[in-house]
């Protein structure tokens, strides 16, 4: 069971990396395409796509590795798991910030898609997913403090 959990976390953090990486791609170019007043092309479009893809994708295997695959050292109490830190930061904090992230990307792609106007794609797409960019690596920053740098 913990190698498959480590598989999991693998993939989990791979795709994580996938997708920051992308996000800030998407973000730099949402960025010079609304500044220069580029065009919203096909390529765009689809890197949005990717982008969102990978969002969904590290949703579903939260959810998998939650639910379904759990540590042998997991507390199945959340009254437990709110008292520690590490627990509590995994099954609220985490979830509820990667949940909005999600919701503005999701708000950001249905104004890209009813929008005529390229700057005003840029314009969303830097708004939106660079909140969504920015909610989640709010989120890693206060994992990494919590975890090395505060002891």
């Amino acid at each position: 069971m913990k190698n498959l959990f480590n598989y999991f976390i693998s993939v989990h953090v791979i795709s994580s990396t996938l997708f920051l990486l992308s996000g800030i791609f998407v973000l730099w170019r949402s960025f010079w395409g609304w500044f220069k007043q580029l065009e919203f092309t096909y390529k765009d479009k689809l890197l949005d796509r990717i982008f969102l893809i990978l969002l969904y994708f590290e949703l579903f295997l939260g959810i998998i590795m939650f639910f379904f695959i759990k540590r042998p050292d997991d507390i199945n109490n959340v009254n437990e798991a709110v008292r520690q830190s590490s627990l509590r930061y995994w099954a609220i904090l985490h979830f509820s910030s990667m949940t909005f992230a999600l919701f503005f990307c999701q708000i950001g792609w249905i104004f890209l898609t009813h929008t005529k106007s390229s700057g005003s794609k840029f314009k969303y797409a830097f708004i939106y997913y660079g909140t969504a960019i920015l909610i989640t690596l709010i989120t890693l920053g206060y994992y990494v403090y919590r975890k090395y740098i505060s002891l």
